[in-house]
């Protein structure tokens, strides 16, 4: 006598499950085995700011920027450094008693993220300072923010030059991790999203439209969309890494950050300001890009991966000997070219 419907409907769902059970316990001891593992929401208690516990706050065209005022960081209860912004949110370049002094000089514009902010290092140590030393009869203005991408760069460039002084010279603190940030890939996103308490809530970013012109957009971080489980299941987040690649891989990343560069330059030749584009990070092949379109260029990489090279194991950004040997590269193209 064969089984009713209802039984046989109900063998082959225990039947699904089992094998789906199995199946997804399988692919987690693999993915783990890979050295995938689940995704883990920060809670930045490793960072204690004072005053105020923030590092941050919303702005209406880049999305976000500094706050202002003098802060102290400690990294794990140990590592401190202090870190100056003016009013306007620019960190200082040197000490504010000296404002008058450089109030009616020439001046000379650092535009970049982390790297040229200065992050980890005291207000001394960092490469705007240090180039504020050498070039005393220019005042260094610090655009550089935490998180920036090459589109803040452009967005802060149009904006300064509707207020600002015209400048001698602007430098441009190009790392190839910017291509990701300029377009907002999903990949950023989740990261972002992956920081609980940051106060960055929304990034402008760039794409090509229908046309192929450049089109800037905003997005707040929440459309990240977490998938169910993958703060306990390594084969999920897994998953979701594999779903968000395939979205990235069709954007051209690499194409808008050139596009954004092309659109700097264009600024700055009409404007009549010389610009330097200046290569932080690793080596790659933005050289040819510059030399393609006339555009100065030099690399003051080192090799973070040295230890007096990095502020590890408190931080990953460069040391402040680092930041010596990028103004000595910097200065030595400077002096050489006579950009000043």
């Amino acid at each position: 006598m064969q089984p009713s419907l209802a039984k046989r409907i109900l063998f082959y769902l225990i039947f699904l499950v089992i094998n789906g059970v199995i199946v997804f316990g399988l692919g987690e001891v693999v993915v783990r085995l890979m050295g995938y593992k689940v995704y883990r929401v920060s809670q930045s208690g490793h960072i204690k700011i004072e005053p105020g516990g923030r590092e941050y706050q919303s702005h209406e065209l880049l999305g976000y920027s500094h706050i202002a005022g003098k802060f102290t960081y400690t990294i794990k209860d140990s590592f401190v450094h202090t870190v100056t912004h003016r009013e306007n949110t620019l960190r200082i370049t040197h000490p504010l008693a000296d404002d008058s002094l450089y109030r009616d000089k020439a001046k000379l514009w650092l535009m970049g993220c982390s790297f040229m902010h200065g992050a980890a290092l005291n207000d001394e140590e960092t490469l705007a300072w240090l180039l504020q030393e050498n070039y005393k009869d220019h005042e260094v203005i610090n655009f550089g923010v935490n998180g920036y991408g090459t589109i803040h760069f452009l967005l802060q460039i149009r904006e300064a030059l509707k207020t600002r002084q015209k400048p001698a010279l602007i430098i441009i603190g190009y790392a190839s991790f910017h291509d990701q940030r300029n377009v907002f890939t999903f990949d950023r996103r989740k990261a972002l999203y992956q920081n609980v308490g940051l106060e960055v809530l929304e990034q402008p970013y760039a794409r090509f439209d229908n046309s192929g012109r450049l089109k800037i957009f905003r997005s707040d971080i929440k459309e990240f969309n977490e998938w169910p489980l993958i703060r306990y299941s390594a084969f999920m987040n897994a998953l979701q890494d594999k779903y968000i690649y395939l979205k990235d891989k069709h954007i051209d990343e690499r194409l808008v950050t050139l596009e954004i560069l092309r659109e700097i330059h264009r600024i700055c030749q009409q404007e009549e300001i010389p610009l330097l584009i200046a290569n932080v990070y690793e080596p790659d092949d933005i050289d040819r890009f510059c030399r393609d379109n006339g555009i100065p260029f030099t690399d003051i990489t080192v090799d973070l991966s040295l230890p007096e090279h990095n502020c590890l194991p408190y931080d990953s950004h460069p040391s402040a000997l680092a930041n010596k040997k990028f103004a000595t590269k910097l200065i030595g193209f400077i002096d050489r070219y006579g950009l000043l």
